[in-house]
């Protein structure tokens, strides 16, 4: 293993049981098919591993295109659901919070629920606003269910 770029870089990745399972026993096949070594003996960079990884997605039926990159954002973005920012900063060997927040990537679903709770607070200021119940089945007129805007 080589050098970090930084002091952050250093760390123990912690996986779960299934993942340890798959890279000490990676079922039939050759073992270069699930560790990517390089030919020059130099690190390899993450767009390295988009070929395999299209493998293996192609294998098991999934046609959305995913990246390593993407898959990384999408760890930091369910991680920072999950835990503090500075702890996934930690796992995920950024240098600084600054980093772990730019690649923050929430879906549409967090997006509504942030919107409709800021503009909920606003008009509930305002008096405009009737926060829907979720007892109540309409019987009241409530908020409107949110639309997107591009």
């Amino acid at each position: 293993m080589g050098e970090t770029k930084t002091e952050a870089g250093r760390r123990v990745v912690v996986l779960p049981p299934e993942v340890i399972k798959l890279l000490i026993d990676p079922g039939p096949g050759d073992a270069s098919d699930w560790v990517f070594p390089s030919d020059v003996k130099t690190p390899l960079s993450s767009g390295a591993l988009n070929d395999p990884l299209r493998r293996v997605l192609r294998r098991v039926g999934i046609t959305k295109r995913v990246t390593v990159h993407g898959l990384r954002r999408t760890f930091n973005t369910l991680a920072m659901q999950e835990a503090s920012g500075e702890l996934v900063r930690k796992v995920i060997g950024h240098a600084d919070s600054a980093m772990t927040i730019h690649y923050l990537a929430p879906d549409l679903d967090a997006r509504r629920k942030l919107s409709t709770s800021v503009f909920g607070r606003v008009l509930k200021v305002e008096g405009r606003w009737k926060v829907p119940d979720q007892a109540d089945s309409g019987s009241e007129a409530t908020a409107e269910k949110p639309r997107d805007f591009n």
